[in-house]
């Protein structure tokens, strides 16, 4: 098989890990190519014989059910995207707070009913473990916030990343398919300053894994202004909730990435498994 044909069946074989059909324009989005493909090929690639269509998706032959299954799921996903905007409504009060997006799959309105809702943080520089600090004391008031020890995490909100303005490229060792896709789907909901293009701004390397996704859309945002003076103040605070926190959670830290401008809460290496499942299906096309 070509490159140009390989490029449709990788793209569609990453989406079919997660149960998720794609439409056209998200398998142009997400193509998963070294280079750029011109629309009459792309066009071409649709036709490849290990590809099928139905109601306007696209998947492996085989795999006509997951229709049904990203259907539902949108259903769930619109609901539970509401509930998030409110709370990220409650938590971009914070003044430090650059960006709010949802990550995961209900980014892509792909997510389960009972599962939690991830989000990413974007922080002032020197920031981010006031920021944080601060996220969770309103997340626990308004009984929002996912512990690590509960059980029901229904539309609870899981700060699972949260970085300084100072990081906004990602480390090379995590510059690969899956973070790229993460970085593609994330779904801002609140920022300041334009951080949200900035971000993407700083990590052009997704284009060597998918040379179509960083085209620019339109994307409604909720933005506020800056009030520097507050930031100036909330940063005094920084080195202690820094070794407050630090403290608190230093006997449970396993694969969790803390530095400080950069905390990555992922106990569960999904990157790694996501990436190696991707691989062996590649293998065995």
């Amino acid at each position: 098989m070509d490159s140009k044909n390989q490029a449709i069946v990788k793209t569609l074989i990453y989406s079919d890990i997660f149960d998720f059909p794609l439409t056209k324009q998200e398998i142009w989005k997400y193509l998963i190519s070294k280079k750029k493909i011109s629309q009459k090929d792309f066009l071409k690639l649709l036709k490849n014989k290990k590809t099928l269509s139905k109601n306007n998706f696209y998947f492996l032959r085989g795999r006509e059910k997951i229709i049904k299954k990203r259907k539902d799921r949108e259903q769930i996903g619109f609901t539970k995207i509401e509930k998030a905007k409110k709370i990220i409504n409650l938590i971009s009060i914070i003044p430090s707070i650059h960006l709010v997006g949802i990550t995961g799959s209900l980014a892509l309105l792909n997510s389960e009913k009972k599962e939690d809702i991830d989000i990413f943080l974007i922080s002032s520089r020197g920031a981010v473990w006031i920021t944080r600090f601060l996220a969770v004391i309103i997340l626990k008031l308004s009984g929002n916030y996912r512990s690590r020890t509960d059980k029901l995490v229904e539309n609870k909100i899981c700060l699972n990343m949260i970085i300084g303005e100072d990081c906004l490229k990602i480390n090379n060792k995590r510059q690969d398919i899956y973070t790229a896709h993460e970085i593609i789907q994330l779904l801002p909901i609140f920022e300041r300053n334009n951080t949200y293009q900035k971000f993407l701004n700083n990590n052009l390397w997704i284009k060597q894994f998918m040379p179509n996704s960083m085209d620019k859309e339109n994307i409604k945002i909720n933005r506020k202004k800056e009030r520097k003076w507050l930031v100036s103040v909330l940063k005094v605070f920084e080195p202690f909730v820094r070794k407050l926190q630090f403290y608190s959670m230093k006997k449970y830290i396993t694969r969790e990435t803390v530095l400080n401008n950069f905390l990555a809460f992922h106990p569960i290496d999904y990157r790694g498994k996501i990436i190696k499942e991707f691989k062996r299906r590649i293998k065995n096309d």
